[in-house]
């Protein structure tokens, strides 16, 4: 999947609302708060995702697993919605 933000484009299906999101932490995806109003299920199916790319001339890598897609889209809103 491809995203860029300057302005938002690529294979991404939500890039604007991805990059937007992105924006509020100047795209370091570790630093997301969670959406807290979801509510997931305690079951635990992982999911593991993973981004590559720069922002702003710096070079970010991100991997991290959830415990199931829920969890994912409250950490994540539409960054990995694809």
């Amino acid at each position: 999947m491809l995203l860029a933000c300057s302005p938002p484009q690529g294979s991404h299906p939500h890039a604007a609302e991805a990059c937007a999101k992105l924006a509020t932490v100047k795209g370091d995806i570790s630093l997301l708060d969670p959406d807290r109003d979801s509510v997931c299920p305690m079951n635990f199916d992982p999911v593991t995702v993973s981004a590559v790319g720069s922002w702003d001339n710096w070079t970010l890598s991100f991997e991290r697993t959830y415990g199931n897609a829920c969890e994912l889209r409250a950490m994540t809103g539409p960054i990995f919605d694809f």
